[in-house]
């Protein structure tokens, strides 16, 4: 008996021990607990507070620039907006100090109120300069704002203190509490059980969070929809089935057309909207013919399963446009959005998910060239020109790195009718590719401007162009003109002026003797910047021609405007000259106009005698094209100056 009521005691006093173990265990995370949320409570309050100093910092610092511009604007309408911008600032301070009052409630410190005495006394102040402005009074106001922005400094101080000696106290709080946990955990030897029921709550809490990082590491926050990295295993995994069962598949890349337009003018949650009801309309659509997945901003990948022809798949890739005729609801505003969808298909476009995925995206971006608010399969053709594009861009690149060594710089002479003297030539880049050899301009320009390239190759021309101009001289021969291109890109960077002024000082070329060539489409973008840049052009001592005239939409009272000096008319002009009596028409009209406005008329493309006699009969002066000359290496080409120039010498002493 003696045993078992010992046994019972111990018993008891096991229970016991358990239970005092989870009263205090629990007091001490209660206490924990508390102080935390009492501590997070007050710090957030003081949070709150610097925020708002610090605000109300940015707005009187705001308050004493328009009052400055106030005193020194003369314009009455301005002066009248600056001082609604004053007004509106003064109330921000007041809204902002309310806020801090009801913050702090009737714990408000007094620092604020000598804040907020320090404020009323300059606007007195600034509102009594604004009716009798007086030095004395400005003086006074500046002063009185010293104050006021001191005021502020201390008050951020008193906060910022606060909060250092809330954690502090929260620490050693925390550190008390902890030291009660750890105490009774050594003390009592039933922690086991504690420490169990807290363990396993812990791994079941891992267990979820491990849950959550998984399903977001494989699927969209924003839609649910598989994400990148999901989409390309599923895909892989269907290709393999689909190799073992000989079935067929089809990917699909959809782009929505003009996504950030939306973002800019509506905002950011309502693109963020829409792209959830995108995502919807698409889940419903596709249904369990397939999988849509959300690849990131405004692009979506779809995986068509057990598609049998191409009908099909262009029937199921109508139906998504489709999707797209209703308007979406934005919240209380309605928008209409397109799509573009570029398609691939397995086995026929590749074998592997990396294929299909980037024959996809070619062909929605093919798409998006064409119009948008389509869908495309690509064409071997099609794919080759893209991947060729997309070689020659990162090749591009590669070239300029390499000090651009690789491009050339050709000259194709101009001629004077009337004496079949060359005077002038024009500037034209070659590039010679290692691989694929000399590669047409007309094939890698439009790459340079696309990526911005432009600027150093076009700069690298110009020097070019100015080394030669140079070396003409040099070598004294009779200095002729020559002509530079000027893309959109170059022209309107702002520093083009300065660069072509440093470049010329550098290469010690005669400015007389530059031409710069900017096309008509240029010339009629924006005419009071246009203008503005070719005066300023002008003054380097420089003369402009207008390229490809005719081809454009120009005003004839923009072309009196604009500081040009040579019209050159478009080859498509000359082309049929011989047969055409339009374009005869035409360039006998041009011609007169530009002699009329004094201006110097250069025909391009002439290629056969019967150009050449039509052009000089019309008293064009100068030509260039084939007939006369191929672009033509620095070498060659100052040989055939030479001879020319030589030529022309002999005549003239006969």
């Amino acid at each position: 008996m003696k045993n078992i009521s010992t046994n019972k005691t111990i018993i008891s006093g096991m229970m016991i021990m358990m239970v005092f173990i989870m009263i205090i265990g629990s007091i001490a995370i209660y206490t924990t607990t508390s102080i935390n949320s009492a501590s997070t409570d007050i710090m957030k309050k003081y949070t709150q507070s610097i925020e708002l100093i610090y605000h109300m910092k940015s707005l009187t610092g705001e308050v004493l620039t328009v009052d400055l511009m106030i005193n020194e604007e003369t314009d009455l309408d301005k002066k009248v907006n600056h001082e609604e911008e004053l007004e509106k600032l003064k109330q921000d301070v007041q809204n902002n100090f309310a806020e801090i009052e009801l913050i702090h409630g009737e714990n408000l410190h007094p620092l604020y109120s000598d804040f907020y005495d320090s404020w009323e006394k300059y606007v007195e102040l600034q509102e009594s300069s604004a009716t009798k402005p007086d030095e004395q009074l400005i003086q006074n106001k500046k002063d009185q704002f010293d104050k006021v922005m001191t005021s502020l400094n201390e008050l951020l101080d008193y906060e910022k203190n606060m909060i250092d000696t809330m954690k502090k106290e929260q620490k050693k709080e925390y550190t008390v509490a902890t030291k009660t946990i750890w105490c009774s955990l050594f003390i009592f030897l039933f922690l086991s059980c504690i420490a169990t029921f807290y363990l396993g709550k812990v791994l079941l809490i891992n267990k979820k969070n491990k849950e959550k990082i998984n399903y977001l590491a494989y699927h969209d926050s924003l839609t649910g929809l598989s994400n990148r990295s999901l989409f390309n295993e599923k895909l892989n995994n269907r290709i393999s089935l689909a190799k073992k069962e000989d079935k067929k598949l089809a990917v699909m890349f959809l782009d929505l057309d003009r996504f950030k337009n939306i973002n800019d003018t509506l905002g950011h949650e309502k693109g963020d909207l829409l792209i959830k009801l995108v995502a919807e309309r698409l889940v419903k659509c596709i249904g369990e013919n397939g999988i849509v997945s959300r690849r990131g901003g405004d692009e979506f990948t779809i995986l068509i399963l057990n598609v049998e022809t191409e009908i099909e798949v262009k029937r199921i890739a109508s139906d998504i446009i489709n999707v797209f005729n209703d308007p979406f609801q934005l919240e209380a505003s309605k928008i209409n959005v397109t799509a573009s969808i570029g398609i691939s298909t397995y086995p026929k476009d590749g074998e592997d998910s990396d294929t299909l995925l980037r024959i996809a995206d070619m062909a929605m971006y093919q798409v998006k060239g064409n119009g948008k608010n389509s869908f495309n399969f690509i064409t071997e053709e099609d794919q080759e020109k893209m991947e060729k594009a997309i070689r020659l861009e990162t090749d591009l690149f590669r070239a300029v790195e390499l000090d651009c060594e690789q491009f050339r710089v050709c000259y194709q002479p101009k001629v004077n009718l009337s004496t079949e003297k060359i005077t002038g030539a024009e500037a034209l880049i070659r590039w010679k590719h290692p691989e694929f050899g000399f590669i047409s301009p007309v094939n890698f320009l439009s790459i340079a401007e696309e990526t911005g390239l432009i600027l150093p190759i076009g700069e690298w021309v110009i020097r070019q162009a100015c080394n030669q101009n140079r070396l003409i001289q040099q070598l004294g021969y009779e200095p002729i003109k020559i002509a530079i291109n000027l893309s959109v890109v170059q022209f309107f960077q702002p520093d083009i002026v300065q660069t072509i002024k440093r470049i010329i000082t550098e290469t010690k070329a005669n400015p007389l003797y530059l031409e710069f060539e900017i096309t008509e489409s240029v010339a009629m973008s924006d005419f009071n910047l246009i203008e503005k840049r070719l005066k300023e052009l002008k003054s380097l001592g420089v003369t402009i021609a207008m390229d490809d005239f005719g081809t454009g939409y120009s005003s004839l009272n923009y072309l009196k405007k604009l500081p040009i000096d040579t019209l050159k008319i478009d080859q498509s002009f000359i082309k049929d000259i011989h047969d055409d009596q339009h374009d005869q028409t035409l360039i006998k009209t041009i011609i007169s106009m530009a002699k009329g406005l004094n201006l110097h008329v250069v025909a391009e493309g002439v290629e056969m005698a019967s150009h050449a006699d039509l052009l000089k009969k019309e008293n064009c002066q100068e030509a260039q094209g084939y007939f006369y000359s191929r672009p033509l290496k620095s070498k060659n080409f100052l040989k055939i100056l030479e001879d020319s120039q030589a030529f022309n010498s002999i005549s003239e002493a006969n």
